[in-house]
C-alpha cells in the first residue's frame, strides 16, 4: 500500500489557506432579527376548522405577488388572538403577512419591529371580498411609506365598489327614469378614479423614489405604460441599496415584460393555447380560425370583471352575425367558484379556466384584470384593453362596425 507522508510544509499551507475562510466567517454580520406580533380581533371558528381539516387561526409570513406568494414560516394565534413572530431581518426586504387563512394580507418591510392588528374573521351574515386597511405600527420609514400606499390601494377599492353600486342601481329605475343612468354612462367614472388613484400613488413614488418601499407602490402602478421610467427608479434603488433583492427582481420582471411587450404588439401573432370548458371539453384559441375573437381573461372573485359581461354580451349580440366571437378564460385558482360564476352569468360564449395562471398572464402579460385581446381571423392581435372602459367599447365598435 502507497503511504502518503504530511510534511511540515504542507500543514502550514493548509493554515494559512483557511485562514481567509475562517476571517471571513468571524468578520461576518451578525443575524438581526425583528419581531412581528398583534392582535386578530375574530378567529375562525372552531367548526370551519374540522371541517376543512386543518387550523386556520394562524399567521403565515411569506414573500411573493399574486400567485407566486408562498409562505415560509407561520405561527398559532392564541385563544385571546394574540401573536408574535420572529423573523430574520438580517437582509432586509419586503415581506407579506397573511392574518388568519383566507382573511387578509398586508405587505410590510422588516426592517424593525412592527404591530399589526387585524379584524380577522369576517363575522357577517353576507361575506364579500372588501377586506379592510390595516395600518402597520413601526418606528421603520418604509413602514410608513407602505402604510400610505396600502391607504390609497383601500380607498381607492371602496371607490370602485362606490361606482359600481351607483350605476347598478341606476339601471334598475332605467324604465321608470332614465336620466340618472344615462348621466352615469357618459361620466367613465372608473376610469377617472383610476387616473385619480394613479396621481396619488405618483406622488408617493415621486417623494420616496430612494426608499426600499417604493417597490410596493411601483407595483401599485401601471408601470407598464411607463416601463423606462420605472428602470430608471429600479437601478438608482439598486446602487443604493445592493443588498435589496426586491428591487433586483422587479428590473428583471420589467426587462421580461419590455422583451415581450414586443411579441405583443398589434399585428403580431397571439399566444395559442387550449384550455377546457366546464364540461372538460378542451377549446383551441386556433379554433376561431377566421373569426375575430375577443379573448376576456376574467375571475369569479373580480367585481369589474363581472359587470364587464353584460356590456360584452351587447357587444356579442350585436356583432355575432358579422364573424365576432368572445372567449372567456378564467384564472380562477378555485374551479367550484369559477363553475358557480360561470353558471350566475350566464354568458353565451365559450368559458374556460386555465391549468396554469402564471404561465397564462406571462404569456399574455397582465396582472389585473378584466383584461382583453381582440384577435382577428389570422389569429393576430388587433388591439388589447386593460379595464372595459368606454374607450375600451368605443374602439372595439370601431372595429367591428368595419366587419
Amino acid at each position: 500500500m502507497k503511504c502518503f507522508c504530511v510534511k511540515p510544509w504542507m500543514i502550514a499551507l493548509a493554515i494559512i489557506s483557511a485562514l481567509p475562510a475562517a476571517a471571513q466567517k468571524n468578520n461576518a454580520a451578525p443575524k438581526k432579527w425583528v419581531t412581528v406580533s398583534g392582535k386578530i380581533q375574530f378567529l375562525w371558528p372552531e367548526e370551519d376548522c374540522k371541517r376543512l381539516g386543518y387550523n386556520l387561526n394562524k399567521v403565515y409570513i411569506g414573500k411573493g405577488e399574486g400567485y407566486e406568494y408562498k409562505a415560509f414560516d407561520s405561527v398559532t394565534v392564541k385563544p385571546d388572538g394574540s401573536y408574535s413572530i420572529k423573523i430574520n431581518a438580517t437582509v432586509p426586504t419586503i415581506y407579506r403577512i397573511d392574518l388568519l387563512k383566507y382573511c387578509n394580507r398586508v405587505d410590510f418591510f422588516a426592517d424593525a419591529n412592527a404591530e399589526i392588528n387585524d379584524r380577522g374573521y369576517d363575522t357577517a351574515k353576507v361575506k364579500i371580498k372588501n377586506p379592510p386597511y390595516v395600518f402597520i405600527k413601526s418606528q421603520s420609514l418604509n413602514n410608513k411609506i407602505i402604510n400610505i400606499i396600502n391607504h390609497i390601494d383601500y380607498y381607492g377599492y371602496q371607490e370602485s365598489i362606490f361606482v359600481y353600486n351607483e350605476e347598478y342601481y341606476a339601471n334598475q329605475y332605467k324604465n321608470t327614469d332614465s336620466a340618472w343612468a344615462t348621466y352615469l354612462a357618459k361620466q367613465d367614472r372608473i376610469n377617472k378614479f383610476q387616473q385619480m388613484e394613479s396621481a396619488r400613488m405618483r406622488l408617493v413614488i415621486d417623494n420616496y423614489a430612494d426608499q426600499p418601499a417604493v417597490v410596493s407602490a411601483l407595483r401599485r402602478t401601471n408601470w407598464m405604460k411607463d416601463a423606462d421610467n420605472t428602470l430608471a427608479i429600479l437601478d438608482k434603488l439598486s446602487a443604493k441599496y445592493p443588498w435589496f433583492r426586491d428591487a433586483k427582481d422587479m428590473k428583471e420582471e420589467v426587462k421580461t415584460f419590455l422583451v415581450r411587450t414586443k411579441m405583443l404588439e398589434n399585428g403580431k401573432p397571439a399566444p395559442t393555447f387550449t384550455y377546457p370548458d366546464p364540461n372538460g371539453k378542451n377549446v383551441s384559441l386556433a379554433s376561431y380560425k377566421g373569426k375575430y375573437v375577443l379573448i376576456d381573461f376574467w375571475a369569479s372573485w373580480c367585481g369589474p370583471c363581472r359587470q364587464a359581461i353584460p356590456k360584452v354580451k351587447d357587444l356579442y349580440e350585436q356583432y355575432r352575425s358579422k364573424g365576432f366571437e368572445v372567449l372567456g378564460v378564467s384564472i380562477d385558482n378555485d374551479k367550484k367558484a369559477w363553475l358557480k360564476a360561470v353558471e350566475e352569468e350566464e354568458a353565451p360564449w365559450a368559458q374556460v379556466l386555465t391549468p396554469d395562471i402564471r404561465k397564462t398572464q406571462t404569456d399574455y402579460m397582465f396582472s389585473g384584470i378584466p383584461t382583453m385581446y381582440l384577435i382577428d381571423g389570422e389569429g393576430k392581435i388587433v388591439d388589447k384593453f386593460t379595464g372595459f372602459t368606454q374607450e375600451a367599447e368605443a374602439r372595439l365598435k370601431e372595429i367591428l362596425n368595419k366587419l
